[in-house]
């Protein structure tokens, strides 16, 4: 174990355990469990580490001050921090873990004391300064910090630090490379910046809620989209519901009010409306009971998509699309062909913490009889390891709009453009910029 005291690194020498920063202790180990007890003006950490014939090897280190963050590898849910006391101390550890901490690579297993990336960067530096040999896989986590920040030129250095140290983690190595691609072209981009400009839409359609997953009649004469509304009476405290916002005979938006008749106590939302206005899908998602809008209807699980049809001004209810597009996954934010006869949507793998992972783009197309086709996903040239959202096909229905984090980008989700050629196949994506 090393630490960082006033009069330099300290060697606390411990025989029979791994040298390494006290609060990381190989964040992959499950069997460590840290116990730390402080006695006046030392801290008394206790560990056990099992061997490879199974029995536990356990030792004690007393350092002075105190011991922030040590690593509950357990996963008991118990903080593992001793109590302060009044001699200042800083170990080379709690840097390390100040970088690594709330990193999305990890699985709970290292509590998060940092959450602010800038921070998490500058602890990682230090600890770096000091001992740049002593845990190699933090300078991918560096690079990533790095890259969040748009430190392009940084992050490329410490990417190829990290993957100059062999026996390296190897889904790592693979994301800095990938990684590296994304920064080269970074790079260039920012050196011929587009010039555009972006306005708020104003207080028609814009309110201090979040608004998004906007769809725009051809006509150019209704505006339908998403808000989360604040509910004290629904099954969580936000709710999503869609709102619709018309032009006026003289050209002026009126202030969106929501479409009651496709609300309920749970979540709707992400419409996409036909370039006639006379039909739209949503996404509505399954409630606690299993159920949809509000206990009404079926599905097939998680997040599905719905149609209603707009008849003398009224909204009717909203019918399940069915197994052709719907399934046990998570279905979301369609987008239908002004032609009327595509139709373009994510569907993902729901997790237990409420995300979605593995989101791809898929299509299904109508038949002669008006019936969709089974959904097939989109090709490898569009759909990537990573995830892609926000669909959009133009009015041509032959330019796809959606954003992606497995194309090279200025990281995380980029725009991209793909066009379908003639022989029915879609173009490299082309990264706007």
């Amino acid at each position: 174990f090393f630490f960082q005291a006033e009069d330099g690194i300290r060697d606390i020498g411990v025989t029979g355990v791994q040298t390494c920063a006290l609060p990381i202790l190989e964040h992959h180990e499950t069997a460590f469990q840290a116990e730390p007890r402080a006695e006046g003006r030392t801290v008394e950490v206790g560990m056990k580490r099992p061997r490879v014939d199974g029995i536990g090897q356990e030792v004690h280190v007393m350092v002075p001050g105190r011991v922030e963050g040590v690593l509950d590898a357990a996963g008991d849910g118990q903080q593992a921090i001793a109590e302060p006391v009044d001699e200042p101390f800083d170990s080379l550890g709690h840097l390390h873990e100040q970088g690594v901490a709330e990193h999305p690579e990890f699985d709970g297993r290292l509590r998060p004391q940092i959450r602010d990336v800038e921070r998490r960067r500058l602890a990682l530096e230090k600890a770096f300064a000091i001992a740049p040999e002593l845990y190699t896989e933090n300078y991918f986590r560096l690079a990533e910090l790095e890259m969040r920040n748009a430190q392009y030129a940084s992050a490329k250095t410490h990417y190829l630090r990290f993957l100059s140290y062999p026996n390296q983690n190897k889904q790592d190595c693979s994301e800095a490379q990938f990684k590296l691609s994304c920064v080269e072209f970074a790079l260039k981009a920012l050196k011929n910046p587009l010039k555009i400009e972006f306005a708020n839409c104003g207080p028609e359609w814009n309110s201090p809620l979040n608004e998004y997953f906007p769809s725009l009649s051809a006509n150019e004469s209704q505006l339908i989209f998403t808000r989360r509304l604040n509910c004290s009476t629904c099954y969580s405290p936000y709710q999503e519901d869609v709102f619709l916002s018309q032009r006026d005979a003289m050209g002026q938006w009126n202030d969106a009010r929501k479409i009651q008749e496709l609300s309920s106590l749970g979540n709707e939302g992400a419409p996409c409306i036909s370039s006639d206005a006379h039909y739209m899908f949503i996404t509505v998602s399954q409630e606690i009971d299993g159920l949809y809008m509000g206990g009404k209807s079926k599905g097939f699980g998680s997040c599905d998509i719905f149609f209603t049809r707009n008849h003398n001004g009224v909204w009717t209810k909203p019918i399940n699309l069915g197994s052709s597009i719907n399934t046990a996954a998570w279905e979301s934010q369609p987008c239908f062909s002004s032609d009327g006869k595509t139709l373009y949507f994510l569907r993902g793998k729901p997790q237990r913490n409420g995300s979605v992972r593995e989101v791809d783009i898929y299509t299904s197309s109508l038949d002669s009889s008006g019936q969709f086709s089974i959904a097939q996903k989109l090709p490898a040239t569009i759909n990537t390891d990573r995830d892609e959202q926000s669909v959009f096909i133009h009015p041509d229905n032959q330019t796809l709009y959606f954003s992606s984090k497995g194309h090279p980008g200025m990281g995380g989700f980029d725009i991209f453009l793909s066009r379908k050629q003639p022989d029915g196949t879609w173009s490299i994506p082309q990264n706007l910029g």
